[in-house]
């Protein structure tokens, strides 16, 4: 018997999963999600990555932390931003009811988490968190003045990525950056 597959695809955080349920649900098809399909082994070796205590923190046991948060209330609503924020809490923080995540996909514009979670929380009543790179949040910080004004349920955790990148040693005055073909360095 011939039976239609259908492949829904996309970038991670797109609604992939959303799209497919009620597709699935539509038709009267199964559904089976790609995460699914990770290894038992794969799952086990990022398990000690997301539930590290490192210090200092790093982004796979802070989002750890997150995810388990998300995971205790669904309800609540995700805003994300920030380079490396956002592509990594995509990746590693699921979600467990259809639009709760905001963000505006890795190739977006930086700057607008804070104003996605004041809209969240006014539109929704939920609780919202508010996840925000340091750049990310330094371009519309000023609106947390906002959520503190209108009593506003949102938790805004801000990722110090000079704190766990490379760009670390850095800000200590030490180590080498390299820029583009002339090599203009930092020592």
């Amino acid at each position: 018997m011939n039976q239609a597959i259908f492949l829904v695809m996309g970038v991670s955080g797109s609604g992939k999963t959303t799209v497919g349920q009620l597709l699935a649900t539509r038709l009267g098809l199964p559904f089976h999600d790609g995460d699914d399909f990770h290894s038992a082994a794969n799952i086990a070796k990022m398990a000690p990555k997301l539930m590290s205590n490192a210090s200092p923190m790093n982004f796979h046991a802070a989002l750890g932390a997150l995810k388990a948060v998300i995971r205790e209330r669904p309800d609540a609503m995700l805003v994300n931003e920030g380079a490396n924020t956002l592509d990594l809490a995509r990746g590693i923080i699921d979600m467990y009811q259809p639009r709760k995540r905001l963000d505006v996909g890795t190739w977006g514009i930086m700057g607008i988490g804070m104003g996605f979670a004041v809209a969240a929380a006014v539109e929704t009543g939920l609780a919202v968190i508010a996840i925000e790179g340091d750049s990310a949040f330094g371009f519309s910080g000023m609106e947390v003045e906002t959520i503190c004004r209108y009593h506003l349920p949102v938790c805004i955790v801000v990722f110090n990525n000079a704190g766990t990148t490379h760009q670390r040693g850095l800000e200590a005055g030490h180590g080498v950056l390299a820029f583009g073909a002339g090599r203009t360095t930092v020592a």
